[in-house]
């Protein structure tokens, strides 16, 4: 376990760097379950595909579809037959 920090400021600035990792990894973990459900897909035979509009980010977008402030869309995934089918 690393040493405490010498001050309540030291100790902010680590706070925030653990976030910012903790934040990466979630969504390279949500990333990863996004692509688990686009191969299940594929071998399914269906057409796949995903997105994340920059629309999620703007207030009546997230008032409209619930969002609460912390919270973030990943991934809008759209399965189908495959075009021609």
């Amino acid at each position: 376990m690393g040493a405490l920090p010498e001050s309540a400021a030291e100790g902010g600035i680590r706070l925030a760097q653990v976030k910012e990792e903790l934040v990466a990894w979630v969504k390279t973990l949500m990333s990863a379950a996004v692509y688990a459900v686009l191969l299940g897909a594929t071998e399914r035979g269906l057409a796949s595909y995903w997105r994340t509009p920059a629309c999620f980010e703007e207030l009546a977008v997230r008032e409209a579809i619930g969002l609460d402030p912390g919270e973030r869309v990943v991934a809008l995934i759209h399965l189908g037959p495959p075009a021609g089918d």
